[in-house]
């Protein structure tokens, strides 16, 4: 599916596509109740905010800007 195409869906059929054929590559926090969890679905990355304190998704978004990897580039560790 290209990233387009995932745009065309309505968004309940958004976050099931990433979670169906989305692989999860990271987490990170964006404060103390806001995670972030990051999913590869081959033409594109998505990412799923999710509310700790209310237990419910706070949104979404797909993308295939390596800018927007940014937050996560400190996470990354490489050996050497």
């Amino acid at each position: 599916m290209t990233l387009y195409e995932f745009y065309a869906l309505r968004e309940e059929k958004q976050l099931v596509y990433i979670w169906d054929n989305g692989e999860f590559l990271m987490l990170r926090l964006e404060s103390k109740q806001v995670r972030v969890s990051l999913y590869d679905c081959g033409e594109f990355l998505a990412e799923v905010y999710y509310n700790t304190d209310s237990n419910a998704i706070l949104s979404h978004r797909a993308f295939q800007s390596a800018k927007l990897l940014e937050p996560y580039l400190n996470q990354i560790h490489l050996p050497l």
